[in-house]
């Protein structure tokens, strides 16, 4: 069962941090997961601190990808500057191999 960052951070963060998974908000229609600003620096500190091979393993990250969702630009400007953030702070790192498709606002999804 692939996993996506979401449910690392169900697992690792929510608990630790005092997070709840209420503040995760799922869009049904297209798997897109939401995650409040608040927390993205945490999932970074996450992944980072994990063991990679074993994070990749375990939650099959490789299958994760960013996607791209230009009709709600608006609404999630500041969102999307953390979420911009997350994607180059991953790749900086070479924590997992990410696919995007734009940087105005990015999402993370699950793969098909």
């Amino acid at each position: 069962m692939n996993a996506t960052i979401i449910e690392i951070v169900e697992k690792n963060v929510c608990d630790r941090y005092g997070v709840k998974p209420a503040m995760i908000k799922q869009r049904t229609r297209m798997n897109v997961y939401l995650i409040p600003r608040q927390i993205t620096t945490t999932i970074i500190d996450e992944l980072v601190k994990a063991d990679r091979t074993k994070l990749m393993k375990r939650y099959d990250l490789d299958r994760t990808s960013f996607y791209n969702n230009r009709r709600s630009v608006n609404n999630m400007r500041e969102t999307n500057i953390a979420f911009a953030a997350i994607y180059n702070e991953l790749k900086r790192r070479s924590i997992v191999d990410i696919k995007a498709n734009g940087f105005s606002d990015v999402l993370i999804s699950e793969t098909a």
